[in-house]
């Protein structure tokens, strides 16, 4: 559950999981400082914490000074102890474990959160190989423990990582398609936009052009004046845009507690996508400026 660790000055808000001591041997959890949670103290309910890498930069900067282990931090108000920074890892499902702070079960039921419910119980089967089985037999436990009656359905899910990956891959699939099909149309549309804005400056610039060509511009000259005119107004959408989508980005990490980052490719791509419409929609009004006879363009009104 989301909790607020502060230390001095220094505050954020981040997913706190209460866990057992084994918790970082399931999930693989590596520490660049001190000790994980100990059974001592998820038993005795110690207030201790084991930081993620972003939370712990957050709290103590970066790099880490030393001596971070010992460090009291107040996690809701309550004084903790870090007895542990974890190494950086990633993504783990829809969240980040670098942005996530360990204490002991017991003292996240009784004092943090006040509730003794389970969201979530992590395993981990000895090998690939035995995956189905370790599940099955942690499905048959939980039934055990539910008194669930024979043929009744479960009021739980087990479910592999390979399956979360399975159905995260799906539905990153479906928005990728779902937001390609939009950004198709914005692009489609905003192409209109600027052919429609150039046509109607070739028409009042009718005697500009004129002038042009009668003191001995050519048709190329022309037609890369129109066409750079274009292209510079699609680069100015696509770098209004790319402002506005990286401020949205950061601010939807920032609530959603997910490590948000644009890529320099994705930039690249954007901008390069802008010249692109800028182009090609740009063609034809620069086609027909260029087009344009001078005596024809001197006597329009």
């Amino acid at each position: 559950r989301p909790a607020t660790l502060s230390l001095g000055n220094q505050s954020v808000t981040v997913p706190v999981e209460g866990t057992t001591a084994s918790a970082a041997t399931i999930r693989n959890l590596k520490l660049v400082q001190g000790s994980f949670l100990s059974p001592i103290a998820v038993a005795d309910m110690q207030p201790e914490v084991v930081l993620g890498a972003l939370v712990a930069e957050d709290l103590l900067g970066s790099p880490l000074p030393r001596d971070a282990v010992g460090t009291q931090v107040d996690i809701n108000g309550l004084p903790f102890t870090v007895t542990g920074i974890a190494a950086p890892i990633g993504q783990s499902g829809v969240s980040s474990q670098d942005e996530t702070a360990y204490v002991p079960i017991t003292i996240a039921q009784s004092e943090l959160f006040g509730q003794t419910t389970l969201s979530a119980i992590f395993a981990s089967a000895r090998s690939p190989a035995l995956m189905n089985v370790a599940m099955a037999e942690i499905t048959a436990a939980l039934g055990r423990v539910q008194e669930l009656s024979p043929g009744a359905p479960p009021d739980f899910t087990v479910a592999s990582q390979s399956q979360v990956l399975g159905a995260l891959s799906a539905i990153s699939a479906t928005l990728t398609l779902f937001l390609g099909s939009v950004a198709a149309i914005s692009l489609i549309v905003g192409g209109i936009g600027i052919m429609n804005i150039m046509l109607v400056s070739v028409t009042e610039r009718t005697r500009e052009i004129g002038v042009r060509k009668a003191v001995g511009a050519r048709r190329r000259d022309i037609l890369g004046q129109f066409l750079l005119e274009a292209v510079m107004l699609a680069g100015l959408g696509g770098v209004l845009g790319l402002i506005i989508g990286i401020a949205l980005t950061r601010l939807g990490g920032r609530l959603l507690h997910v490590h948000a980052q644009t890529s320099v490719q994705a930039v690249v791509i954007a901008l390069g996508f802008s010249l692109v419409v800028g182009i090609g929609f740009g063609i034809y009004p620069a086609a027909r400026a260029a087009r344009r006879m001078p005596m024809q363009a001197l006597r329009h009104e």
